[in-house]
C-alpha cells in the first residue's frame, strides 16, 4: 500500500515522498508552477497565515527609501553645481537603488528592508527561495507595469 509522507528538505521547502510496500521512502517530484507565476511573500514563523497587508505595507517602505535615496542624490546632485542634471542623476539613483535592493539584496538575505520589519520573505509557492535571474525578471514586470499608468499622464 503506497502511503504519502511529507518532510523538508535542507533548503526549507516541503519535500514529499511516497512510502512503498517494501517500507523505503522515494522522493516525489513536486508539481511544477506555472511559468508566469510570481513569487509569493510568505512568513519565516507563520508560513500559512496571510500577509496581505504586511506585505504591502513592506513594499511602501522599500518603494520610499528608493525615492528618498533618489531625492538625496537629486538634492545633492543640485546644490554641488550638478542643476542640470540632478533630475536625471536622482531618478538614475532611485531606480538603480531600487534595481539592487529589489534583486541583489533580497537574493543575498532573502528579504528587503520593508519585508525584514514585519519577518517577511519571499518565496515561491513550493516555499523555495527564487533566483537571481527570478528576481531580475520579476523587477522588470514590475518596472514595466508602473511605467504602463505614466503613459496615460503624459
Amino acid at each position: 500500500m503506497d502511503e504519502r509522507v511529507e518532510g523538508r528538505r535542507g533548503d526549507g521547502a516541503v519535500a514529499r515522498f511516497e512510502r512503498h510496500p517494501d517500507g523505503t521512502l522515494r522522493y516525489v517530484r513536486p508539481e511544477e508552477p506555472k511559468e508566469d507565476e510570481f513569487p509569493m511573500v510568505g512568513s519565516g514563523r507563520h508560513e500559512d497565515e496571510k500577509n496581505g497587508v504586511q506585505a504591502a505595507v513592506a513594499f511602501v517602505i522599500d518603494l520610499a527609501l528608493h525615492a528618498a535615496i533618489g531625492v538625496g542624490v537629486w538634492y545633492a546632485a543640485n546644490r554641488y553645481g550638478h542643476a542640470e542634471q540632478a533630475v536625471f542623476f536622482g531618478v538614475l539613483a532611485g531606480i538603480g537603488c531600487s534595481f539592487l535592493h529589489r534583486t541583489v539584496v533580497q537574493r543575498l538575505t532573502r528579504t528587503t528592508l520593508g519585508k525584514a520589519l514585519f519577518g517577511l520573505r519571499l518565496r515561491k509557492t513550493d516555499r523555495s527561495y527564487p533566483t537571481l535571474w527570478e528576481l531580475v525578471r520579476q523587477w522588470f514586470q514590475g518596472a514595466i507595469a508602473c511605467m504602463f499608468p505614466l503613459q496615460f499622464l503624459g
